[in-house]
C-alpha cells in the first residue's frame, strides 16, 4: 500500500512537471509569435513612413515626374533611411506617361514588408479655357493614319459627348507639316486623341494640306482600326487610363503640353501586362524602355527618345505634340462662355467666397446651342462644377439629358432655351 501510494505521488509529480514544461514551451512559442507579429507591424509602419516621404517628394514636383524620381533616389538607386529602429528602402520608376510607381520596403529585425502605389498627374485635361495647338512630329510607318480629337466636356452626359473632330487627315508626316489647328477647349474638358488607321491609304486626300478637316465627319468604317491615347469609360472621363496603344508624355516644364506617340499595328499579343519583355509587350516597353534599362536619353524637346522598329512595339508610328494656351475670359468672354463678375463698388478685391446667384439674368450670347428639331434640341445651362461652383460656365446639353438626370445631380440652372 505504501509503495503504491509512493508511486502515485511520484507519478503525479512527474505529470505536473511535464505539464509545466509544456506550459513553458507554449509560453515561449506564444512570446515568439507575439514578437514576430510586433516586428511585422513595425516593418509595415517603417515601409509606410518611407512611402509617405517619397510621395511628398513626388507631389512637390507636380508634373515633372522625372525630377521627382531623381530626388527620391538621390545619389543611389533608392532612397534609404532609418525609422523606429529599422530601415526603409524606396524605389520609384515611370509607370506611363503621367504616373510613377513608388515601392517602399520596410525591415525590422527579421521582418520585411513591401508596399507600392502610383502617383498620377492629370493628363490631357484643360485646366482653364484654352487655345489648343497641335503639331505633327513624325510618322514612321507605311500606313496612313488620321488623327482625331474626342472631347469629353465637364458635366456632359453620355448622349451629349460631341462627335470626334479631325485634326490631321490620313497621310504621313510630310503631308501634315504646316497644317494649323485652331480650337478652343473649355475648362475641365478631358481630351482623348486617337488615330484611325487606314492600311491601304484609300482615305488619303490627294492634297492633304488643303483638306478641309473642319467639315469632315468621322466614320469608323473608313479605317481598319482606331487606336486611342486614353481609355475613357463610357460616361466616366474621371476614371480614364492610358490606352496600351498610346504613349502619352507630359512636357517636363509645361503641365499643359504633351507628346503622344501611337503604335498603329493592331497585334493583340502585344497586350501583355504580365511581361517584362519590351520586344513583345506594349506595357513592358512603357515601363522598361526599348532595352529593358529604362529611358536613359531624351530628344531635343525634353521627351523620352523614341525609336522605329518594324516588327516590335515602338510608339513612333504617329507622333504629335499638343499644348494649351489659357484664354483670359475677362477679355474674351464670348469665346470661353464664362460670365465675368464686375468688381465690387469702391474697388478692392471681390468677395473671396460669394454665394452663387440663385437666379441670375440670362446671358444672351449663350443662347446659341445647336439643335435639330424638338427631339435633339439643346438648351444652354450654367454648369457649376461640384466642389468648385464659382468656376461656373455655360454648356449646351440636350433637353432629354437635362430632364433625365443632369438637373438633379448638379446645382445648375437654365440660362436660356436656345434657338
Amino acid at each position: 500500500m505504501g509503495k503504491a501510494l509512493l508511486i502515485m505521488v511520484m507519478g503525479a509529480g512527474l505529470y505536473i512537471a511535464i505539464g509545466q514544461v509544456g506550459t513553458q514551451e507554449t509560453l515561449i512559442e506564444t512570446a515568439a509569435d507575439q514578437a514576430a507579429y510586433e516586428e511585422e507591424v513595425l516593418a509595415r509602419e517603417i515601409a509606410r513612413s518611407g512611402f509617405n516621404m517619397a510621395m511628398a517628394i513626388a507631389r512637390s514636383h507636380g508634373s515633372n515626374l522625372q525630377n521627382a524620381i531623381e530626388e527620391i533616389h538621390g545619389e543611389g538607386e533608392a532612397m534609404t533611411g532609418e525609422h523606429q529602429g529599422g530601415t526603409y528602402s524606396v524605389r520609384a520608376w515611370l509607370g506611363d506617361g503621367f504616373s510613377i510607381i513608388i515601392e517602399s520596403t520596410g525591415t525590422f529585425a527579421d521582418a520585411e514588408h513591401k508596399m507600392d502605389d502610383s502617383y498620377r498627374v492629370p493628363i490631357l485635361m484643360a485646366e482653364r479655357c484654352s487655345q489648343l495647338d497641335v503639331r505633327f512630329l513624325e510618322s514612321a510607318t507605311g500606313y496612313c493614319s488620321a488623327v482625331y480629337l474626342q472631347q469629353h466636356p465637364v458635366g456632359a452626359e453620355p448622349d451629349e459627348i460631341p462627335p470626334p473632330e479631325m485634326i490631321f487627315s490620313a497621310g504621313h508626316y510630310a503631308d501634315n507639316v504646316g497644317v494649323d489647328v485652331d480650337k478652343v477647349i473649355a475648362q475641365g474638358t478631358q481630351m482623348d486623341f486617337f488615330i484611325g488607321v487606314d492600311k491601304d491609304c484609300s482615305t488619303r486626300p490627294s492634297v492633304p494640306s488643303e483638306y478641309d478637316v473642319d467639315s469632315h465627319v468621322y466614320n469608323a468604317s473608313d479605317y481598319d482600326h482606331d487606336h486611342h491615347s486614353l481609355d475613357v469609360p463610357f460616361g466616366s472621363p474621371e476614371q480614364m487610363t492610358e490606352s496600351i496603344w498610346g504613349f502619352v508624355e507630359q512636357h517636363p516644364e509645361n503641365r499643359q503640353k504633351w507628346r503622344i506617340g501611337w503604335e498603329d499595328q493592331h497585334i493583340v499579343a502585344w497586350d501583355n501586362p504580365a511581361s517584362q519583355d519590351p520586344e513583345n509587350s506594349l506595357q513592358a516597353l512603357k515601363h522598361f524602355g526599348y532595352d529593358g534599362d529604362g529611358w536613359p536619353t531624351t530628344d531635343q524637346f525634353g521627351y523620352r527618345d523614341l525609336r522605329d522598329y518594324g516588327s516590335r512595339p515602338d510608339f513612333s508610328d504617329q507622333v504629335i505634340e499638343l499644348w494649351l494656351t489659357p484664354i483670359d475670359p475677362a477679355t474674351e468672354p464670348d469665346i470661353c462662355r464664362v460670365i465675368v463678375e464686375d468688381p465690387p463698388p469702391g474697388g478692392g478685391d471681390p468677395d473671396p467666397d460669394p454665394e452663387p446667384d440663385p437666379d441670375p439674368d440670362p446671358d444672351p450670347a449663350a443662347c446659341s446651342c445647336p439643335g435639330n428639331g424638338n427631339q435633339n434640341r439643346k438648351i444652354a445651362i450654367m454648369h457649376r462644377p461640384p466642389g468648385n461652383e464659382l468656376n461656373e460656365h455655360v454648356i449646351c446639353v440636350s433637353v432629354n439629358g437635362w430632364e433625365r438626370g443632369h438637373r438633379d445631380r448638379h446645382n445648375d440652372y437654365v440660362v436660356c432655351e436656345g434657338e
